[in-house]
C-alpha cells in the first residue's frame, strides 16, 4: 500500500478504492499499467508527451503468467503499431 501513495496528485489521498484494488487494477486505473486496445494505450503515451514532454517510456515485460512467445508477439506489436505513432 505504501508504494501506492506516490500516484495520486499533490493533495490528494488515496481513495477507498485506490486501497481496495489489487495491484493490477490500481495501476491499469491509474494508467500506469497500459494495456488494452492500440487507441486505448496510445491515448495515455500522447497524454504524458502532451502534459510532461514525456520522450521516453520504460516497458517492464515480467508479466506473470504470459508465456515467452506471448511476451514477444506483444513487443513486436508495441513495435509495429505504438511506436510508429510517435515517431517524429
Amino acid at each position: 500500500m505504501a508504494g501506492r501513495t506516490k500516484y495520486p496528485a499533490a493533495g490528494q489521498e488515496l481513495s477507498a478504492q485506490d486501497k481496495d484494488d489489487d495491484g493490477f487494477d490500481f495501476l491499469h486505473r491509474h494508467n500506469i499499467l497500459l494495456v488494452g486496445t492500440l487507441d486505448y494505450v496510445c491515448e495515455p503515451i500522447q497524454m504524458h508527451r502532451d502534459r510532461f514532454g514525456c520522450e521516453h517510456l520504460a516497458l517492464f515485460s515480467n508479466t506473470p503468467g504470459l508465456t515467452h512467445r506471448k511476451l514477444m508477439d506483444k513487443l513486436i506489436l508495441f513495435g509495429e503499431q505504438v511506436i510508429p505513432r510517435f515517431q517524429v
